[in-house]
């Protein structure tokens, strides 16, 4: 797990065979989930303003290192969710179609998606990513935190944050926080500040939940930002995951 949880080494690929890390000309881009054999959810953030260069993505499934073993894979077709509006929390979400379908392994398998829509008042998640060196065009400094075994993939334990305190806090930053979105407390141990682990899937025990956003608030160099994101077992996210998801039938 990750360093401010567990030891490194006693991770285990088989364990994550969903985590999948999304890159541009080989560097770590953002993370992502398998959920089909040709579809991966990230961020809509993220993959917003690309859409026709998708071609020059790979994502890397498999591996525990986002820089070698499993598969590299191109990715041809990027899919927002038309509710999503660009740089607001709600909604941020994309989904990414696969070149080529990918077999199926112990290290490589799609997560099953969570169907819980009752209202969550005090839970645990956990989170799989690969921190990111570059953010918004500008690499991070030798001293980042991110630069710790910047290749491994890490997981971490997170708790939810009450709706109503995020809400407000999304409030002072002149933005409204959808029903659909949970929030998480943030991770300050290895994380530099303004800095969530973009694309990182968010796991319960009946699988996934949802997929960090990008979103930051305005003041997140002096109050640490809560981790946000969508679930994707509220409508209208289901409507639209399925719809895409049949497409493959």
């Amino acid at each position: 797990m990750d360093v401010d949880n567990q030891n490194c080494e006693d991770t285990h690929v088989s364990d994550y065979p969903y985590s999948v890390s999304i890159q541009k000309k080989g560097a770590h881009y953002a993370s992502g989930a398998l959920i089909h054999n040709k579809w991966i959810l990230s961020v809509a953030g993220e993959f917003y303003h690309i859409r026709e260069s998708i071609k020059l993505f790979r994502a890397r499934l498999g591996s525990l290192n986002c820089k070698k073993g499993g598969v590299l894979v191109p990715l041809k077709r990027i899919e927002v969710h038309p509710s999503y509006i660009y740089n607001q929390p709600g909604f941020d979400l994309a989904l990414l179609r696969i070149g080529h379908g990918v077999k199926c392994s112990n290290n490589i398998r799609p997560i099953s998606l969570s169907d819980v829509r009752s209202s969550v008042i005090n839970a645990k998640f956990l989170a799989t990513y690969w921190p990111r060196l570059m953010v918004r065009g500008k690499v991070l400094p030798q001293s980042a935190k991110e630069r710790i075994k910047q290749n491994r993939m890490r997981v971490s334990t997170q708790k939810t944050l009450p709706w109503k305190t995020c809400s407000n806090i999304v409030q002072a930053s002149n933005y409204t926080l959808h029903v659909s979105s949970l929030c998480l407390k943030p991770i300050t141990s290895h994380h530099s500040s303004c800095m969530p682990d973009v694309g990182a899937p968010i796991i319960g025990d009946d699988g996934l939940w949802g997929i960090t956003s990008g979103w930051i608030t305005d003041d997140c160099s002096n109050y640490n930002s809560p981790t946000i994101f969508t679930r994707i077992s509220i409508e209208p996210i289901t409507t639209w995951l399925n719809t895409l998801l049949d497409e493959d039938k």
